[in-house]
């Protein structure tokens, strides 16, 4: 709406007034825009029977969040094997895990990636080595495939993040 020059005063406006309402200052990072992520993705999903691929987003697709317990092709609504999508969501988990684990220090001021395990401090600019995944991305990115786990019952898949 901000970007309608006929209504952005008003839209500024009301936003304003919904973010005092809520307690939160206007310029504060909560009142920022945050892109929300994908979500969890299945990405070229090919149905055994008519050959037609496509992407899942269990997360965001209501044609999904509305089946009951089995997700079918877009094309010839033909039955997906659940077993095999849910395996797939596994594969998934264990490959952002898989990141996470090798993923590589690198500085917080400069970004120089950390090349022997000796150093302490960055030796360009004294700066503090972190890892260039952080904790709580991955944290984020496992609780939605927690939601997706829970709400859609795969037993393995939530067996597998409760292992972690």
């Amino acid at each position: 709406l901000c970007l309608d020059k006929s209504v952005s005063h008003e839209a500024l406006i009301v936003k304003r007034n919904c973010l005092k309402l809520m307690g939160i200052q206007e310029f504060s990072s909560e009142a920022q825009f945050q892109k929300p992520g994908e979500g969890v993705v299945l990405r070229n999903v090919t149905c055994q029977d008519c050959w037609y691929v496509e992407d899942l987003n269990p997360t965001r697709d209501p044609f999904l969040r509305e089946s009951e317990g089995s997700w079918s092709c877009k094309e010839c609504e033909s039955h997906y094997n659940m077993e095999r999508l849910e395996a797939l969501l596994v594969k998934q988990v264990q490959r952002h895990i898989k990141q996470y684990l090798q993923a590589d220090l690198q500085c917080s001021k400069c970004s120089q990636v950390r090349n022997n395990n000796t150093s302490t401090s960055c030796p360009d600019c004294s700066g503090r080595w972190e890892l260039q995944i952080p904790a709580s991305q991955i944290r984020e990115t496992i609780n939605e495939y927690q939601n997706v786990a829970e709400y859609y019952g795969f037993e393995w898949l939530e067996e597998e993040i409760k292992s972690l």
